[in-house]
């Protein structure tokens, strides 16, 4: 009869335990993102100048410009960066917004965004998406 109620409370702790571990998780806050893709990127091959200029880019402070497309099988919609991904300390201080590295910065940060008052939310395929919740 113990063995069975140490059994039980076993399963019970146990159960508990899974269950209980896997309630949430978090995303990393939208900086900390930003701050991993920009040390994932300067111990990138994109952080030699050399193999990006046989890419055919020139990096530095506009390389692509402030207009990028979304694409969506035959539908192209034009965007703007935004000022979104730079506030509050998104990017690390002294990182060219619109470089290689901060165009990869901003790519990340909107990924994990979600609605807030500053959020432009500006996806113009379904503005209603939920992107962290579609990440991978």
């Amino acid at each position: 009869m113990i063995d069975r109620v140490k059994t039980l409370l076993l399963f019970v702790f146990l159960g508990t335990v899974f269950f209980g571990a896997g309630e949430s998780a978090n995303a990393y806050e939208l900086a900390t993102h930003g701050r991993l893709t920009h040390e994932a990127f300067k111990r990138s091959k994109l952080a030699d100048p050399e193999f990006l200029r046989e890419l055919g880019i020139q990096n530095g402070p506009d390389p692509f410009g402030t207009v990028y497309y979304d694409v969506s099988s035959a539908d192209v919609r034009e965007r703007q960066r935004q000022l979104f991904e730079q506030s509050l300390g998104r990017m690390p201080t002294g990182t060219e917004p619109l470089s290689v590295e901060g165009w990869l910065m901003r790519g990340a940060i909107r990924e994990d965004d979600a609605a807030g008052e500053d959020n432009p939310q500006d996806d113009r395929f379904n503005p209603d998406l939920k992107r962290p919740l579609h990440h991978f």
